[in-house]
Parts: structure tokens; sequence; C-alpha cells
């Protein structure tokens, strides 16, 4: 991953090496890749979730990189570039949310940095704003029908928006086919899991490298969650 000392993720991995961030959310990532054929990254950041799914699973007929900032945007192309991933990654600057129109997300770090957190509804952040930027928003289920692409496994990282993401993805969560990978805050699990009757959930304690069966009283920060269609 390129890094100008600006993106956090390829920090980690450069000061900690391959097993550097989030390991137990990037092995159970993998293990699904390895047998998805369509992905999305929802709040891709800089990208790495969908490189992951590209070097896991040469069959994958195409991942999308959902990232509405444009920093991180313009980053992830340039990690395709150095990998030559270009054309098996898809990037969409845009959020996904519950309805399509415009928002404008809360950054808070300055222009030198790619920060993580950007959210729109800035759930549970208590960090000085210190930019801002519009971006449009679509709905997963609309995407979903104007390409053709019906995901089989999805990761969503949207700082404080997972619900209104699932809200959006209705038709997609009724098939009970798509394996997802969720971030969730205390303030959200509660109305994320109320989206996802009949998947079984697992929370990924990567702390203590560790899947285990969830346990709501274990969500005092944010922590990712998996919903597998039972």
């Amino acid at each position: 991953m390129f890094s100008n000392n600006d993106d956090l993720v390829a920090s980690h991995y450069f000061w900690y090496g391959k097993n550097g961030y989030e390991v137990a959310s990037v092995r159970e990532w993998i293990m699904r890749a390895k047998k998805a054929n369509i992905v999305f990254d929802i709040g891709a950041h800089t990208g790495l979730f969908s490189l992951l799914a590209c070097r896991s699973n040469q069959q994958i007929q195409q991942v999308v990189a959902f990232e509405p900032t444009a920093r991180a945007s313009s980053r992830i192309l340039e990690n395709l570039i150095v990998n030559s991933l270009v054309g098996r990654v898809k990037v969409e600057t845009q959020a996904v949310s519950n309805a399509a129109g415009e928002v404008e997300f809360m950054i808070y770090v300055d222009e030198y940095q790619i920060g993580t957190g950007s959210s729109f509804v800035g759930t549970g952040k208590n960090y000085e704003v210190r930019r801002r930027e519009r971006a449009s928003t679509i709905r997963i289920d609309d995407y979903i029908k104007s390409s053709g692409l019906v995901p089989d496994l999805l990761k969503i990282d949207v700082e404080g928006a997972e619900e209104m993401a699932l809200e959006g993805a209705q038709d997609l969560i009724a098939l009970k086919r798509a394996t997802f990978l969720i971030e969730v805050l205390p303030e959200t699990v509660d109305g994320v899991l109320k989206h996802l009757g009949g998947y079984k959930i697992l929370l990924i304690d990567d702390h203590n490298n560790a899947t285990v069966p969830f346990d709501r009283q274990a969500v005092t920060q944010y922590v990712n969650i998996l919903a597998v269609p039972n």
C-alpha cells in the first residue's frame, strides 16, 4: 500500500508487519473472499479489504469499493496501480445510505492526512471537525439493480451510518445469500441487529485474535461483527 506517512492503515502494516491491522477481521474476510464471486467494500478508506479480496481469490468476478471522501478514494486507485489490480476493483466515490441524495462528511484530520473515521452522522465522535466535504449517496439495492452486480460478501464500515446502509439493502438482506462484515458501535449495534434476522451473528475480537459467539455486553466500543446466512 502506498503511503506518504498519511495513511493509518498502511502505517500499521509498515510498522507491525503482515498481521499489523485487525488481524482477526482480516483473517475472516480472507476466508470468505476465497469463496466469493462479487464483493462490495463499503467505506473502503484506502482499499485494504478490496486488495485482500483480489489477492485471496483470482476468480472473483468484481470488487466494488465505495469510498466517498476524495483523498481516500484517489489513494485506492494508486494502491490498485501498484498492485496491478486496476480493472478488478471498481471505485465508486459515493457514500452508501438509505436514500439517494447528498450528505456532508465531517473530517477529523487536516489536509495532510487521509483520516479514518470520517462521518456524516457523527455518532460517537468527540473530535474536532477539521474540515467538511460533500458527497452523493446511493442505496445498496439501487446500485445492485443498476449494475447487475449482486454481492455475496460485503464489508460495511461507515462510522455510525451502518443501520442506514442496511435500510438501503433490504432486498439483498432478504435473499439471505450474502455474508456481512460490519463495524458497529454501542449506539448502533441494536439497530443493525434488527435488520439481520435469520443470520448467524459472530463477534470478531481483534484484540484477542478470535471470533466468538456474539455477546451484546461485549460491545463497549467499535467492534466488527459477522452476519452469516443460516
